[in-house]
């Protein structure tokens, strides 16, 4: 991946915070808090500050690079697909998943019926599953 090229095309000044920055988010499938990604990165990265990273993440989000996600908690969390998709997210552990591809296809029936329907010509959306994860399930049922 190149990330210098991708911050570019994005209109983004290139900086090796941004890069460790967006390298952390992409590289996992988890939908972290700045807190999160803050905790990851300061072993490599002690001069980071949870400021930057908050900074920096809002600049990817106004940009489109990334998807800043309101879940159920009192933070947000970030997504490095931007595109619309749906979420799952574990009312007991606060854990954000990606819904399959084939499940989010299925959905997306749903955004032509609405705007039919409505008239809006709809260029995004945001939906969210909320439930127990298969983890906090399990202990549920202990």
């Amino acid at each position: 991946m190149d990330t210098a090229k991708i911050l570019r095309e994005h209109g983004l000044r290139v900086t090796p915070q941004r890069i460790a920055i967006y390298e952390a988010l992409a590289g996992t499938k988890e939908h972290p808090s700045v807190e999160a990604l803050y905790d990851r990165l300061r072993p490599r990265h002690p001069g980071l500050s949870l400021n930057t990273i908050y900074k920096t993440l809002q600049a990817f989000a106004s940009a489109g690079l990334v998807r800043k996600l309101a879940t159920h908690e009192d933070m947000h969390r970030y997504d490095a697909n931007p595109e619309p998709h749906t979420h799952m997210v574990c009312i007991e552990c606060g854990r954000v998943d990606d819904l399959d591809s084939k499940a989010d296809e299925r959905l997306a029936g749903i955004k032509d019926l609405i705007s039919n329907d409505t008239d809006y010509d709809l260029v995004d959306h945001a939906l969210y599953f909320y439930g127990y994860c298969p983890s906090c399930r399990e202990k549920r049922n202990k």
